[in-house]
């Protein structure tokens, strides 16, 4: 295609209402491209992009500010000339996220025509290679906003157009490449004493130069530097603040002006999306030095912390975990749990913390039941804009790490990860973290009450479980209503006055994590009657899991105890059972086998809960 062709196509394709093509010649436009390409769904005000769906969970939001950052760029907006850097702690998914970008852009390009000059050592964006009066025209007319009248192209295009018309300068189409450095590239600070401008710029070539013989010719250079491979497209810069302080200004003569200059051959202009990322610490080193001032305010920050939502971190768990041997499934859960509570405990207080992780639970569709909603916003603004909450705690890796490790040797059940937790954070943890035992002794007992729950769905079966959670809720309602109103209670068979059983009313208070006296019973038994007056209203019936789930766990909870006092006997594998207790035994380790246990991991589940059976009955 003749250069004249493109130009006459872009501006009929922008007249016709196709943004799109001008973001296809616009580095940053390219990246969002490639990522709405997959599209997205809005929840919350944000925007959930599918390009990242599989990959990087709980972070919904700071990706979204990442795409933001991205389309006002590709617009033409001053962060045009930012270099978009994230900052987190290790493993907070950074480097993930950049390499997810590199991939779309790969992709993309492969999938749609892109043009270049041919011979290009650059890549060149042909609009730099448009006369003055037309750039001009595209900028001021048509709304080409990032593109400035007096941008260059490369020494090699520059010659091109000086030997040729520019209308006949020919194009080709280009892919980019991640393994080949075209369109994407990395740049890794190394030696400052041994790593000179070459890394970034190229260099002048003898090879060359033995070719063309004339070192004026601007194809005597190399073009393979950082900021010339990644042209058009991405330029990655791994621990960027650790640069010399000479790439620091090449770099900020690259992102304000968009600009490379090369010795003999003078400057030229890039179209380049610049990218870096870091950790905390080497951050606030960095932006302490004196010699940093001009390339700081050049930065645009985007935290990347710790995911606080425990449904992505079970997943994020998975993703980084191959079982190699089974794993039961309260692995995940308790793996998870741990992991968030260490990110959370500075920032918060130790009252609040399972309200905190109930709110940041992405699948936890109940939260709004128990929490004011000014509330919750508050919560998670401090989370998205708060530097420093989130940025601390255990990192997915080292989590990954163990349950790796015990993996590689036999099946494993909660109960080893439990014990490993407390090898590695407790008992062989030099620093004597306060905050971790906290977590470790708030996990131990979340890990108790999901034994809870698991166990008695297999004890009780699990279509029999919601009807004696029903028959229980209306008595309770029944002897509730009775002590508020100081009514008297009647077996509605017989007639026979029943007293009430205040017992029972106090041990569901207890599991409500209410006080037992009349005043709190009142406000919960108006409540009950609001809520089951409103329904009837609305023609529709009460469901304690979705109307009470409070309810609902308080109950079950109540009924296992209850029961397991009957079976407790039954779970002694050290001493001789009767075949009745057997079967009961067979009973649940089968029930647990269907949602994931096995066989061993079942049995160890259960030899735990009755040496700590004290704690659940």
């Amino acid at each position: 295609m003749r250069l004249v062709d493109f130009y006459n196509n872009f501006i009929s394709e922008i007249q016709k209402g196709n943004r799109n093509i001008i973001y296809q010649y616009n580095a940053h436009g390219l990246v969002y491209l490639s990522i709405i390409e997959k599209g997205y769904k809005e929840k919350n005000g944000i925007k959930i992009y599918n390009a990242f769906k599989d990959e990087i969970f709980g972070l919904d939001y700071f990706l979204d500010r990442i795409v933001r950052f991205i389309y006002s760029a590709a617009n033409g907006q001053d962060t045009f000339k930012r270099i978009l850097i994230l900052i987190g702690p290790p493993g907070s998914s950074k480097s993930s996220i950049v390499s997810i970008l590199k991939v779309l852009l790969e992709e993309y390009t492969k999938n749609h025509e892109i043009y270049a000059p041919k011979d290009c050592p650059n890549r060149c964006n042909p609009l730099f290679l448009l006369p003055r009066n037309l750039k001009e025209e595209l900028k001021y007319k048509y709304g080409v906003n990032y593109l400035e009248p007096f941008y260059l192209p490369c020494p090699v295009c520059q010659k091109t157009l000086r030997e040729n018309p520019w209308e006949e300068i020919e194009l080709v189409p280009i892919q980019f490449s991640r393994l080949g450095n075209i369109g994407i590239s990395t740049y890794a600070p190394g030696d400052p004493n041994s790593t000179d401008d070459s890394v970034l710029i190229g260099n002048f070539s003898i090879a060359k130069l033995s070719i063309y013989k004339n070192d004026s010719d601007p194809r005597v250079w190399n073009y393979t530097g950082a900021l010339q491979s990644g042209n058009r497209g991405i330029v990655e810069f791994v621990e960027i603040m650790k640069s010399k302080t000479e790439h620091l200004n090449i770099l900020l003569t690259a992102s304000q002006d968009k600009m490379i200059v090369l010795k003999n051959f003078g400057a030229y202009n890039i179209d380049t999306f610049l990218i870096s990322h870091t950790n905390i610490p080497e951050y606030q080193n960095f932006i302490q030095r004196s010699d940093t001032e001009a390339f700081r305010d050049r930065l645009f920050v985007i935290k990347i912390p710790y995911n606080l939502s425990y449904s992505s971190e079970i997943k994020i768990i998975k993703k980084l975990v191959k079982e190699i041997n089974h794993m039961d499934p309260l692995v995940y859960k308790v793996s998870a749990y741990f992991s968030i509570l260490t990110r959370i405990i500075k920032s918060y207080k130790k009252e609040d913390l399972e309200k905190i992780i109930q709110i940041f639970d992405e699948e936890n569709e109940n939260v709004n039941n128990n929490s004011d909603s000014s509330d919750i916003e508050s919560i998670k603004k401090e989370y998205y804009e708060d530097f420093k909450v989130g940025m601390s705690g255990v990192s997915p890796r080292t989590i990954a790490n163990i349950l790796s490790e015990l993996s590689s040797f036999d099946e494993v059940s909660c109960i080893d990860v439990l014990k490993k937790i407390y090898d590695n954070f407790i008992k062989f943890n030099q620093n004597k973290n306060v905050e971790y035992n906290e977590c470790y002794s708030m996990t131990e007992k979340f890990l108790e009450n999901e034994i809870t729950k698991t166990v008695i769905d297999a004890l009780l079966g699990y279509d029999e479980i919601d009807k004696e959670i029903d028959l229980l809720f209306r008595k309770y309602y029944d002897h509730l209503g009775a002590y508020v109103n100081k009514t008297e209670l009647k077996d509605p068979v017989t007639g026979k006055k029943i007293e009430i059983d205040e017992t029972f009313l106090s041990s569901i208070d207890k599991h409500l994590k209410i006080v037992s006296d009349y005043e709190h019973r009142k406000n919960v038994y108006f409540r009950l009657l609001s809520l089951t007056s409103s329904l009837l209203l609305q023609n529709q019936t009460l469901s304690l899991k979705k109307h009470l789930p409070e309810f609902y766990n308080a109950l079950k909870e109540y009924m296992f105890k209850e029961k397991i006092k009957l079976f407790a006997p039954s779970l002694n594998f050290d001493i001789p059972i009767s075949d009745e207790s057997k079967n009961i035994i067979r009973i649940i380790i089968e029930n647990m086998k269907k949602i994931g246990f096995s066989e061993k991991t079942a049995k160890i589940v259960l030899k735990y809960m009755n040496d700590n059976i004290i704690k659940f009955a």
